[in-house]
């Protein structure tokens, strides 16, 4: 649970323009037992400061904005259904 919760976040992070902190929380809204340990943890931190900008940079470039995003982005970040 731990290698793709941080998959995961790291994607989100790039994707949506989310911190470490949103990321997770957006996950744990649609798999609470995601839970990357304290080393992930900090890795993460440490890509959102340095990594994070630079590949959204590159993604602005290559594909321009994409209006669907924030769509999704909002999707992300409700509730799922309940079942």
């Amino acid at each position: 649970i731990s290698r793709s919760s941080t998959c995961t976040i790291s994607f989100l992070m790039v994707a949506f323009s989310l911190s470490f902190e949103e990321s997770l929380a957006a996950l744990r809204l649609h798999r609470s037992a995601a839970s990357p340990n304290m080393g992930f943890r900090a890795q993460l931190k440490k890509f959102e400061s340095l990594e994070v900008p630079i590949l959204q940079e590159q993604m602005r470039k290559k594909y321009g904005e994409i209006k669907k995003l924030e769509v999704l982005k909002k999707q992300l970040l409700s509730r799922p259904p309940a079942n």
